[in-house]
């Protein structure tokens, strides 16, 4: 893995401090950010990725036109045995689809996206020295942030919000009830989206965090991993010991990140989750995180 920040990536060693840009530095380092790592992952990396998304998308389209399009199906001698299939997905609601769709097993890639390149977004900064050169620059620390944060936010929207509109789109094309299907749907892209911004701010701040720790983004990797299956572990260990109180079940993060993505689709806190403790637990480690990523970039920002 190239230990190559992005700032020489895209030739933002070369910008003037003076300068007036159109575009938000903060959209710059996004972009770049984004660009940059997908570029260093070398070839396996980039057909892994895309083929993951190829795959994902593919079960998406091919799941989403059986359900809508069942009778059509069902005329079709060699394919008649998915209508009745088609016909038990129809039953449930374009947000319960969603649901099933992205908040298991989107998640699980998701997840392993930010071990792969989550994890370099701030390490190669560091391994690069270039955080001297961001800050010499017409840059802030809020814009760097941002500017990861949008990385982040692109990596997961690739599997979050953008197959949530996808598969919405796919639903007003080919729905045979188009009328019903607008009425009780209208809204599920806005849940898609909320969606997005809760991993992003979440999963994206844990990932900023342990990348901000290493210069080297496999280490970085292996630490954000870690810190899910600790969880894991503590908060099974602790529930042996004082017994399943909502607050030590709100440390697993797995259980914490699902149960919230579920709550958000179901617009509904679903019974028997404790999920005001997931809640606090969560933002208080987030908060917590997200004050040591400011000290860990803010204290190299150069005196102009």
């Amino acid at each position: 893995m190239q230990q190559k920040s992005e700032i020489f990536e895209g030739g933002l060693e070369s910008w003037d401090g003076d300068r007036k840009s159109s575009t938000p530095p903060a959209v710059l380092i996004g972009y770049y950010g984004f660009r940059n790592i997908i570029a260093s992952s070398g070839c396996i990396g980039r057909s892994l990725f895309f083929t993951t998304l190829s795959i994902f998308y593919a079960v998406l389209l091919f799941m989403t036109v059986v359900r809508h399009q069942a009778e059509a199906i069902a005329r079709i001698d060699f394919l008649a045995f998915l209508a009745d299939w088609g016909k038990t997905l129809r039953e449930y609601d374009e947000a319960f689809y969603q649901k099933g769709s992205l908040t298991y097993p989107a998640f699980i890639i998701l997840f392993f996206m930010m071990i792969f390149w989550g994890s370099q977004l701030i390490s190669k900064d560091r391994a690069a020295n270039a955080m001297q050169i961001y800050f010499s620059k017409a840059l802030t620390p809020v814009d760097y942030l941002l500017g990861k944060y949008m990385t982040v936010g692109i990596l997961i929207g690739s599997v979050t919000l953008i197959p949530s509109i996808f598969m919405f789109v796919l639903g007003v094309a080919l729905s045979p009830e188009l009328g019903h299907f607008l009425a009780t749907s209208w809204y599920v892209p806005i849940i898609g989206g909320v969606y997005w911004l809760f991993l992003t701010l979440s999963i994206g701040t844990m990932v900023l965090f342990f990348s901000s720790l290493f210069n080297r983004s496999y280490m970085a990797a292996v630490a954000f991993a870690g810190f899910f299956g600790f969880s894991l572990a503590v908060s099974a260990a602790l529930t042996k010991i004082i017994g399943a109180r909502d607050m030590v079940l709100g440390l697993n993060w797995w259980s914490t990140l699902h149960d919230i993505g579920v709550t958000i689709f179901d617009l509904e806190i679903t019974p028997g989750t404790p999920f005001f403790w997931q809640l606090i637990d969560l933002s208080v480690v987030c908060g917590v995180f997200l004050w040591f990523i400011w000290q860990r970039i803010k204290p190299v920002e150069v005196v102009r």
